[in-house]
């Protein structure tokens, strides 16, 4: 017993003396951002299965209790990813400043994206029009794709068109969103410098200022409270679109990344937050089962506003408890996560694509509500480790999807010489595909 108590205290305080400079590595929240894409997998497989929810396709086992499990991510996965968005990308402009932070943003990102929407999205486009009768019966997958390079194809007469005729982003949407608001935090972030160098006495007081501000230990509590409030605010007034959310948690996670009176709030009161979840959650289901889902209750004027304070507060606390639990094993389990942090951007690519292959290849067999889910969650899950297992020893893929260029092991430990001009024409590439196939894209996204 007095062994446990002492390692407790121990563990306590660790985390007391944790240190939020931007120059440390984030070990929690890399084990935070691995959790939320198994998240995201179990929650675009239940997309198949939720009645009354709209997806690019629906399996024949739909059942509405389904949403009473969605409901328990749905409020808060994409907000968390976009905190942590917030925070990589203050750490990165920390580390590397603007223009290098802006150069690794477009190949890291669009790159992906624009790989994404002509290589792992056309099997999605293909599944949802054959799953609504689009498609003709004997059209197969290999002519569909090549009528799918054909800008006017009559083929796609009635589809809308994406960020091309008929080539849209679907899941992708996250990393063009957040290039583009990253490319605003970037501008304001190079012009505050400027300034700083034009006018540093008035710069540096005012950067004084907040940074008292944000090290008094009772703000901690009032940025959480601030956070959720916001989040209950923009739903109740119907601005609470996902671009809207994902600025504010993006801004949030940039201006709190190293406010260690909120990492240390929310890591003392993880508990709490977690009981405040579950509480929500409780009323979530009731709100949801028992006014929104009947018409002539969801129709009472309180009703909007009510569910708006239950939806964003369970989000709210459901978020700030993964920040404190993510705090709490983050050490624990950093060989986990810095070992698999970089298979996170390939499987988020290829996550939905890989989902939906498998309900459309398992229709057929109708192997029934239960063995369908579990094996489509099994071949998402291999398949994608599998792709990551190709993509990470492939240097032209590793761009593609978003990783850097990695020396091979022979050359990590041979001449200087040679390793330079590696590196060097791995750079040149880089930017070359950034000049050549991103800039296009970039100012498709912007204007």
């Amino acid at each position: 017993m007095q062994l446990q108590n002492s390692s407790k205290s121990n563990v306590t305080d660790t985390f007391s003396t944790v240190s939020y400079d931007l120059s440390n590595r984030r070990n929690d929240l890399e084990l935070l951002r691995i959790v939320a894409l198994f998240i995201l997998i179990f929650y675009h497989t239940g997309m198949l299965y939720v009645s009354g929810w709209g997806f690019h396709y629906k399996s024949e086992y739909q059942s509405e209790m389904v949403a009473n499990w969605m409901l328990l991510v749905n409020p808060w996965r994409m907000s968390l990813l976009w905190l942590i968005s917030g925070v990589a990308l203050r750490h990165a402009l920390h580390k590397y400043g603007a223009w290098h932070s802006l150069q690794q943003r477009c190949v890291r990102l669009l790159l992906p994206l624009l790989f994404g929407v002509l290589v792992v999205v056309p099997p999605q486009l293909y599944i949802e029009m054959a799953g609504k009768a689009q498609l003709p019966s004997d059209l197969s997958y290999w002519d569909f794709y090549q009528a799918f390079w054909h800008l006017k194809d009559p083929l796609f007469a009635q589809y809308k068109s994406g960020i091309l005729p008929h080539m849209d982003v679907n899941h992708l949407w996250y990393l063009r969103e957040l290039w583009k608001f990253s490319l605003l935090l970037i501008v304001v972030h190079f012009f505050w410098k400027s300034l700083s160098l034009r006018f540093p006495l008035a710069i540096a007081s005012v950067e004084n200022r907040m940074k008292h501000v944000f090290a008094m230990s009772w703000q901690g509590a009032a940025y959480s409270g601030l956070l959720i409030a916001a989040l209950v605010v923009l739903d109740i007034v119907h601005l609470d679109d996902r671009n809207n959310t994902g600025f504010l948690f993006l801004l949030a996670g940039y201006a709190l990344a190293s406010t260690s009176s909120f990492w240390q709030h929310v890591f003392e009161n993880r508990k709490g937050y977690l009981i405040a979840a579950g509480v929500f959650y409780v009323l979530l289901l009731c709100v949801y089962n028992f006014l929104a889902l009947v018409p002539e209750r969801n129709a009472w004027p309180w009703v909007d506003p009510v569910s708006a304070i239950v939806y964003r507060s369970y989000g709210g606390f459901c978020i700030m408890a993964a920040l404190g639990y993510a705090r709490y094993f983050g050490e624990q389990f950093q060989q986990f996560s810095q070992r698999w942090s970089e298979a996170v951007l390939p499987v988020y690519v290829v996550h939905q694509s890989l989902i939906l292959i498998a309900a459309y290849c398992l229709k057929p067999y109708t192997v029934g509500a239960w063995l369908e889910p579990i094996l489509v969650i099994t071949f998402t899950c291999v398949t994608s480790c599998l792709i990551y297992y190709v993509v990470a020893r492939i240097n032209i893929l590793r761009v593609c999807f978003g990783l850097k260029w990695k020396l091979t092991k022979q050359l990590a430990v041979s001449g200087t010489l040679e390793r330079n001009q590696r590196e060097q024409f791995g750079q040149k590439l880089r930017k070359g595909l950034a000049y050549i196939l991103l800039v296009p894209l970039a100012l498709k996204l912007i204007l």
